[in-house]
């Protein structure tokens, strides 16, 4: 994965806004990850956000079991 994605894909990612991810990840790559190497699925998942949830795991491309810094997965 890719790390330091931008930070627009990332604020969308824990917002409740699917447009603005939607058009952040044209961007970037749907993987990306921060310094904790959180993804935008991560995020979305942790703030409990499950249109954007559902949004990301519709992407054939999307890591569902990548592992953050402390080892925990998305889902």
């Amino acid at each position: 994965f890719t790390t330091f994605a931008s930070s627009s894909a990332f604020s969308a990612a824990s917002s409740s806004f699917v447009a603005a991810l939607r058009s952040s990840l044209t961007l970037v790559q749907i993987n990306a990850a921060d310094y904790d190497r959180r993804t935008c699925l991560h995020l979305a998942a942790s703030v409990g956000n499950p249109s954007v949830v559902t949004f990301l795991i519709s992407h054939s491309e999307i890591a569902l079991n990548c592992c953050d810094r402390w080892g925990h997965t998305p889902l």
